[in-house]
């Protein structure tokens, strides 16, 4: 992967003259991203400036950015400059080179880039709709004057907008962004309710005024007047569709296997997340079968919390596929790398599993460019039980709910678990029944966030004054307005309840948390994360499997089960879901860990308090610190907030 950068000057003023190094200086804030080479490029007049950091995975030698199609086209006439930057990799790069041969482009190198660039000549905007990978790119056409940003399907790669008056700046990450003389990159705090409610501010928006986030299967564009526009090339489906049992079995084995493959190509050492559960062992299963060489494999447990350590299963994984393995275990001390984390997200991001992702990052990378991580298996076959909870909320009446809701919650931990648990009985049957009665989009919304239900008690009432607040209709009464995500991306899919479960899930977790945790923690790294689960094909097939497919009873990913249940282990195979969670509710409660929080979050001098009630946060922490209460995932929300804050 790569950092890309970019200025554009709109019509009506001169260009920067020092645009150049302006640009030169965002690169050099992205070189984490790409540390093994840079690049720049000006159009004619200066009026568009574009910057690249390279990481170097294909083409090793000639690949090097900003690629520029200079005069002539494909019949031989004259045209105008086509310049292109790329961030990620475009897996049918290959078949789109031989097709546009045919149509008379010539290449003078192996890389994407100028296949982009020359699919730009052919196509126009229409490029991306042939693209198949994981990629952020921008256009400039000096032609027509006109600058074209364009971001991947599922959202596996980032762009950052800021845009002003006189101009336009692009990068991969904020940081490029903050290099802009006289940018207004400061803190929005109308944004912050949809930061507690979901512990990332959905997209577009971003906790960072004037700075947006490109959409997934979108793209942005200006002309010569400066005017933008922005269109949308393509969107998940949930509707199904029937298909033979046999013939979807193998349908879904050739659609992976395909997938892998794909991602292998690379000039450089490829390997693999190996977690011990389904996903990642399908995934390497696979390349162990496509590799004449054992596939390098990585996983990272916990030395102090043995419910959360998963080590054994991807131990075992190896040793059933012959992978060469290597792990690591981590334990409370790697709370040291809280200040770097929060750097590499540029924004607080909520979910504590960043933690787990760093160090297996750090750890892949000591052997391999590029890891292939197991992202999208669980929203393409049905894995999280929130979907299989949505469908049987549907089914009760709201009374049973508030009954059953206080009779789960007065039952002893016993069998149910220790709410300290993750995955505890008890901690879910509560959770489930309080927010069954809602709505769909505000249920998920409980399901899954983190202070919805404590918004009123949480923010100090000015801010429900804030300028902005009025796109959160309902916020004073609840949830309902910061719903409203969930809810565009649940309309938008017609169909069953699972079916709008599954798009909501798609269009808002995925993207704006998962896929943004797998791109910063490898990118800290310098190391290229790809997910064949998020493969259009298979994404587009598997979107359309009958739903008995997916799950029978209690069994979830039952079709995923069944495709490789003669390549992984019956021990994995008959493995629930459990996530790639970290124990943090018992390390907030280590003298080390209550210790950062007391002097970083709980102190009366904490930045947050300047928007948030410090009394019913510090209540609830004492609960914590008790062993009363679990608030620890809500605990560390506030401190990636309070540690962004101070930054």
């Amino acid at each position: 992967m790569c950092g890309i950068a970019g200025v554009l000057y709109k019509a009506g003023g001169p260009p920067d003259p020092g645009a150049r190094s302006v640009v030169d200086r965002m690169v050099d804030r992205l070189r984490h991203r790409g540390p093994d080479a840079v690049g720049g490029w000006s159009s004619p007049g200066g009026r568009c400036v574009f910057g690249h950091a390279r990481l170097r995975v294909l083409d090793l030698q000639t690949g090097d950015q900003p690629f520029v199609c200079e005069g002539g086209d494909a019949t031989g006439g004259a045209s105008a400059a086509v310049a292109c930057v790329l961030n990620g990799a475009i897996y049918n790069f290959g078949e789109l080179r031989a097709q546009l041969e045919d149509r008379g482009h010539r290449f003078r190198t192996r890389g994407e880039a100028e296949v982009i660039a020359h699919g730009y000549r052919e196509w126009g905007g229409g490029v991306a709709e042939h693209l198949e990978g994981q990629f952020a790119f921008a256009i400039w056409d000096e032609g027509e004057r006109r600058l074209l940003l364009v971001r991947d399907r599922a959202g596996l790669k980032p762009l950052y907008v800021y845009e002003d008056d006189h101009r336009v700046a692009f990068a991969s990450e904020v940081k490029g962004l903050a290099a802009l003389p006289g940018a207004e990159l400061e803190f929005e705090p109308a944004a912050l309710p949809s930061y507690l409610a979901y512990g990332y501010v959905p997209t577009p928006a971003t906790m960072h005024r004037r700075v947006t986030r490109l959409e997934p299967a979108s793209a942005r564009a200006w002309d010569r007047t400066g005017q933008g526009t922005v269109s949308h090339f393509w969107a998940p489906s949930f509707a199904r569709t029937p298909v033979p049992w046999k013939a979807a079995k193998q349908r879904v084995r050739d659609h992976i296997e395909t997938a892998v493959r794909r991602r292998m190509v690379a000039d450089v050492p490829v390997g693999a997340f190996l977690s011990g559960g389904l996903d990642s062992t399908v995934l390497a299963s696979v390349m162990a079968r496509l590799s004449p060489e054992p596939v390098r494999t990585f996983s990272v447990g916990f030395t102090d919390a043995p419910a959360y350590d998963e080590t054994p299963f991807a131990r075992l994984a190896a040793d059933h596929l012959g992978t060469r393995h290597t792990e690591l275990r981590i334990g409370a001390e790697c709370l040291s790398t809280l200040d770097a984390l929060v750097e590499a997200y540029d924004e607080p991001f909520g979910d504590s599993s960043a933690l787990p992702t760093f160090y297996a990052a750090r750890l892949a990378r000591e052997e391999v460019t590029v890891a292939l991580t197991g992202e999208g298996g669980d929203e393409l076959f049905c894995g999280y039980q929130r979907f299989r909870a949505m469908e049987v909320a549907s089914w009760l009446p709201g009374w049973m709910c508030g009954v059953g809701a206080r009779g789960f919650g007065a039952l002893g931990f016993g069998a149910l678990g220790k709410p300290d648990n993750f995955w505890s009985l008890r901690r879910r049957g509560v959770r489930f029944l309080e927010s069954a009665a809602k709505e769909p989009a505000e249920r998920w919304l409980d399901w899954v966030g983190f202070f919805p239900r404590e918004m009123s008690s949480l923010l100090r009432p000015e801010l429900l004054d804030l300028p902005g607040l009025p796109d959160l209709p309902g916020l004073r009464e609840g949830a309902s307005g910061l719903a409203e995500p969930v809810r565009r991306a649940m309309d938008a899919q017609p169909g069953s309840v699972l079916a709008k479960a599954m798009a909501a899930n798609f269009r808002t977790y995925l993207p704006d948390d998962l896929l943004v945790k797998a791109d910063r923690m490898g990118m800290a790294h310098g190391l290229e994360l790809r997910a064949p689960f998020l493969d259009t094909a298979l994404v587009e097939f598997a979107g359309g499997l009958p739903e008995r497919y997916l799950r029978r009873g209690g069994t979830l990913k039952r079709i995923l089960r069944a495709a490789f249940a003669d390549d992984i282990p019956r021990a994995i195979l008959r493995r629930p879901k459990r996530g790639f969670a970290a124990p943090i509710a018992q390390w907030f409660r280590t003298p080390a860990w209550r210790r950062v929080l007391e002097e970083r979050l709980l102190t009366e001098d904490a930045r947050v308090w300047e928007w948030l009630q410090r009394d019913h946060v510090l209540s609830r922490a004492q609960l914590h610190f008790a062993g009363e209460l679990d608030y620890a995932q809500r605990l560390w929300a506030l401190l990636t907030l309070e540690t962004w804050l101070r930054r």
